[in-house]
């Protein structure tokens, strides 16, 4: 019915996203899109992430820039621990 839809399996390739500032989403939300995905794409999920360098976008954004960095850590330490939880 659809010639460009392929029902093929792969084990071998993986899903990516661009760089996330997390920062700048909200942490629930963006860890359960994280989680999902990994669980989708059976392990196979990388998830690109980025600091962030505009001061004027953090401001913008509710992060005091001086403080990025270690509010980025604490998120990923929050959606590592939710991805690797047992179910």
């Amino acid at each position: 019915m659809y010639p460009w839809r392929s029902f093929s399996v792969t084990k071998t390739l993986n899903l990516a996203t661009s760089i996330c500032l997390v920062v700048h989403r909200g942490l629930i939300q963006t860890t359960k899109l994280v989680v999902s995905l990994e669980q989708l794409s059976s392990g196979r999920f990388l998830f690109g992430i980025e600091v962030g360098w505009n001061v004027k976008q953090m401001v913008d954004h509710g992060t005091k820039f001086k403080i990025r960095t270690s509010r980025m850590n604490e998120q990923i330490e929050v959606m590592e621990v939710r991805c690797t939880e047992e179910k």
